[in-house]
């Protein structure tokens, strides 16, 4: 998957601009707080219908009164498709080569994509939620069966939640455990089978980033593993659940456990430990979507460079010499241009046009 063309209209610090991708790896140059991560998140929203930075995408844009507009071009060999994200009477609509997506979902696994900006650091170090947002996010968008189970499972944990605070009614609660049972399996395998997978590419990638000298391993934390009879767990947990006012058993406190070494990453890992253990989840994320979906994502890495020695930095963009890479960086210090010949084409955009 490549990405050849972005136009961005009142999207954030941008009031009108064109930017045209045609190299393998493209540098953004420029000073903090110009602009750069604007433009990889312009791409992710097409990629996903969503902003990574906003509770909404309408945030994103700075004046709502005003015209906004994402144009965008990607191709998959000679495939080219057309994105566009406009607005009417201040609802977004999108359009896929003409086609009106109706659904964020519909867009999922059209223009694979693999993003890391620093924000996401946050995944290995702060709480559960953030690892299960992770996982839930990345395997929704290569499974639209699995995005289907977790919309309904947290729909009917809302349900199930507000009968346990008011109008509790025990035959209603059958009917939303049955389910929750149903729908909460399927997660808890899927999860699973992700975690897996990601931690075998993921510790690959670890292990030639840290020559060798540190191991990753990542395990699944559910409260479904072992239980037979989840409907029943459901039920037996009802007199806690009241009392608690939320529903304690499922998916919803789900985690991924990361460790260096044995030890919890969470707790131990140095700054630069936990960057490089983060670049390592998500990079191993490429292999696992490539085989998914049978097309290459697309690389966006914003200032992944900080912290980084000069080898560290040769070897990522080794990792990713099958992928096109956008990547935004201050400075190019520490990184010899002319020595990446694995990528067909590199690209320097900088200049305030760009930035």
């Amino acid at each position: 998957m490549r990405i050849n063309y972005a136009r961005l209209i009142n999207y954030r610090n941008y009031a009108d601009e064109e930017f045209f991708f045609s190299s393998d790896l493209e540098f953004i140059l420029g000073d903090n707080a110009q602009g750069k991560t604007n433009l990889l998140e312009a791409i992710y929203l097409a990629c996903t219908g969503k902003a990574f930075r906003a509770r909404s995408s309408k945030e994103a844009f700075f004046n709502r009164k005003l015209p906004f507009r994402l144009e965008l071009e990607f191709s998959q060999g000679e495939d080219k498709s057309k994105f566009i994200y406009t607005h009417k009477d201040n609802k977004p609509l999108i359009h896929v080569n003409n086609i009106q997506i109706e659904r964020r979902s519909e867009l999922f696994g059209r223009f694979p994509m693999v993003l890391f900006s620093p924000e996401h650091l946050r995944m290995l170090r702060e709480g559960p939620s953030h690892r299960r947002n992770f996982f839930d996010r990345e395997i929704s968008l290569v499974s639209p069966s699995y995005f289907y189970s977790l919309v309904q499972y947290q729909r009917l944990l809302r349900s199930r939640n507000i009968l346990l605070k008011e109008n509790y009614d025990p035959l209603q609660m059958d009917v939303y455990e049955e389910k929750l049972a149903l729908y909460g399996k399927k997660l808890y395998e899927t999860r699973g089978l992700f975690v897996e997978a990601l931690n075998e590419k993921s510790s690959r990638v670890h292990d030639f980033i840290s020559g060798g000298k540190e191991v990753l391993n990542l395990s699944y934390k559910s409260s479904f593993a072992g239980v037979e009879d989840p409907r029943g767990r459901y039920r037996e947990d009802r007199k806690k659940d009241l009392a608690l006012g939320y529903t304690s058993f499922g998916p919803q406190g789900d985690d991924m456990y990361i460790e260096i070494d044995k030890k919890d990453a969470r707790r131990f890992a140095s700054q630069g430990q936990a960057r490089i253990a983060s670049l390592s989840i998500f990079f191993g994320l490429l292999p696992f979507i490539s085989e998914q979906l049978d097309k290459k994502p697309l690389v966006l890495l914003d200032d992944v460079f900080s912290e980084l020695d000069r080898f560290r930095r040769h070897q990522l963009l080794e990792l990713l010499q099958d992928h096109q890479v956008i990547l935004t960086t201050t400075d190019l210090d520490g990184l010899d241009v002319s020595h990446l010949k694995h990528f067909n084409k590199t690209t320097i955009l900088e200049g305030k046009k760009y930035v």
